[in-house]
């Protein structure tokens, strides 16, 4: 519980400023890509009709076929029950707690110990990385969920689990519908090596245990 409730504090600590919604995390890509698309599949919702079509782009565009806008990412429900502003930013910020805590997991399922779980979690947390993928979100919605499909897929090969592989293959889905078709491809690379050979990825890893 502890190193939930530090990620948690850490983040609300960190984003604290951006909570009330009052100014949007918003740079570059978002105010263009993400938000008229968002603004505009949540009011089509609201109001009973399905986002099927973006009129205001060219000669129109697919939206609901699109995946930058998210209409199936589960995460954007906030997006639903909160007002657009606050709600924005918090569907961002939650990301990066859930990059720490999904870190935090994986790192444990590598044998990592407590402090270098949780130092481990909060470097890809803070990492400038993420930090520089927010204002693509969907980017950053995506590499959020990849260390705890990682975990799934190692228990998955460990344990010779169908459970697991089916878990794997739920956050594999909910990695798509992020919108970061980028880092799925990486992902399932990266899933495929894990696999085939779990001590490329678990240094400890031994025929036995695998």
């Amino acid at each position: 519980a502890f190193p939930l409730i530090y990620l948690a504090a850490l983040t609300v600590g960190y984003f604290y400023s951006a909570l009330d919604g009052k100014e949007l995390l918003t740079e570059r890509d978002l105010s263009v890509f993400f938000i008229p698309p968002r603004i505009l599949w949540i009011e089509s919702v609201k109001n009973l009709e399905w986002p099927l079509w973006n009129p205001y782009i060219y000669a129109g565009h697919p939206l609901l076929a699109t995946l930058q806008p998210g209409v199936f990412y589960p995460v954007n429900i906030i997006l639903l029950l909160l007002p657009f502003d606050a709600a924005f930013n918090l569907s961002i910020i939650v990301h990066f707690f859930l990059a720490g805590v999904f870190g935090y997991l994986l790192l444990k399922e590598l044998k990592a110990g407590f402090t270098g779980s949780l130092l481990g979690a909060l470097i890809f947390m803070l990492s400038g990385y993420l930090f520089s993928t927010h204002n693509v979100m969907s980017t950053l919605f995506s590499a959020a969920w990849a260390p705890i499909t990682l975990m799934l897929l190692l228990r998955a090969v460990k344990k010779g689990s169908a459970g697991y592989a089916a878990l794997t293959g739920v956050t594999l889905a909910v990695m798509f519908t992020g919108g970061g078709i980028e880092v799925v491809f990486a992902a399932v690379i990266l899933l495929g090596v894990a696999a085939a050979f779990p001590s490329a990825i678990d240094p400890d890893a031994s025929s036995e245990d695998y």
